[in-house]
């Protein structure tokens, strides 16, 4: 099932920018009820940015940095040993060092 968008037509576009104008109704969200469509909508119409939108947009556009000891780190132990394929491509922990190892392991503390 496919949701449906509805654009403005002339007169509404053209009504909305006749409300902007006016003193008191600049607000989107006014003309929006004014006009009975959504405010989204509206703010599409007079060529403003979506509200709703921008902080998620600028949550994804943040680039993450990460040290390089840490890749290094990485590549270390991604090349160190036998390791199987598991463990390379799932992330599998060496033998011995998994969390139900260690508590299995006679120096666990008892729990």
């Amino acid at each position: 099932m496919s949701r449906r968008t509805w654009t403005l037509t002339e007169f509404q576009v053209e009504e909305a920018f006749r409300l902007r104008k006016i003193k008191g109704s600049k607000d989107p969200r006014t003309i929006a009820k004014l006009l009975g469509v959504s405010e989204d909508r509206v703010r599409e119409a007079l060529g403003m940015s979506c509200t709703r939108t921008r902080p998620l947009i600028a949550r994804l556009k943040r680039a993450i940095t990460v040290p390089e000891c840490l890749l290094l780190d990485r590549d270390q132990r991604l090349y160190e040993g036998d390791r199987s394929l598991n463990q390379i491509l799932l992330g599998d922990p060496p033998p011995r060092q998994s969390a139900l190892d260690k508590l299995r392991s006679p120096w666990a503390r008892n729990v």
